[in-house]
């Protein structure tokens, strides 16, 4: 399998120029050299098959033989309560290996504000780890909104809770809509008002099992299990 290599964009017969951090993976991690053939994908489906042109510290070049188009394997949301920076990192890092289709940054009574939120950080390690993952499709990261108006914005959606009075994991989703959120509460849990809220909007709680988890544990088992039951897990 040929080495992946993040690129904003490319087309077939272009010759391209890797990024910095791109450039020093190939030349000094790899060692790959003139003629080698690699992968080159721009985190929104684009795939092009490449060769090295040219191999030094001071300037990576690539031309592109073919490019092709892959949907993305996920159709899963994860809102989560902002937390604080490690679990935020934690969050980030380990949902992106199981793939999903973006983060939904949830402002909460017991989490960090909306406005409290900075993507600018997980924008720039997403692809690093999406890439190495073979992912494709990188996953959006998208603008922090309170849980009323993450509520509004996925009006019509199934919409899932993970509750901590819930304690079986076994729920339906349909693998078939268009997106599915699946909402994980901060450290401190949810309130009555905003668990009311969520079931008024017509969100499902959902169970992690038998033992309490800590907000990012709950993160990644929360999408690891309803990946699960919409069957993308298993699917090609």
């Amino acid at each position: 399998m040929a080495a992946r290599f993040y690129c904003e964009s490319f087309s077939i017969g272009a010759k391209v120029t890797l990024g910095d951090e791109e450039a020093h993976h190939l030349v000094r991690v790899l060692r790959l050299a003139e003629g080698a053939p690699i992968l080159l994908i721009d985190g929104r489906g684009a795939i092009g098959k490449a060769l090295v042109l040219t191999a030094n510290h001071k300037r990576c070049e690539v031309t592109v033989l073919s490019v092709e188009h892959q949907p993305s394997h996920s159709k899963l949301v994860l809102g989560f309560g902002i937390p604080k920076g490690p679990a935020q990192d934690f969050i980030v890092h380990h949902v992106s290996e199981l793939g999903l289709l973006a983060f939904q940054p949830v402002g909460t009574e017991h989490s960090f504000k909306a406005s409290q939120f900075n993507p600018d950080r997980w924008e720039r390690i997403i692809p690093g780890v999406a890439k190495q993952c073979e992912e494709t499709v990188f996953p959006e990261v998208r603008e922090a909104l309170s849980l009323e108006r993450t509520l509004a914005k996925y009006a019509g959606m199934p919409i899932f809770f993970c509750d901590e009075a819930e304690r079986d994991p076994d729920v339906n989703a349909d693998p078939n809509a268009a997106e599915t959120l699946v909402l994980v509460g901060p450290e401190g849990g949810w309130p009555a008002r905003e668990r009311e809220a969520m079931r008024a909007a017509g969100a499902k709680p959902f169970g992690l099992g038998r033992n309490r988890l800590r907000a990012e544990t709950a993160c990644l088992v929360a999408v690891a299990l309803m990946k699960e039951r919409m069957g993308e897990l298993t699917r090609a």
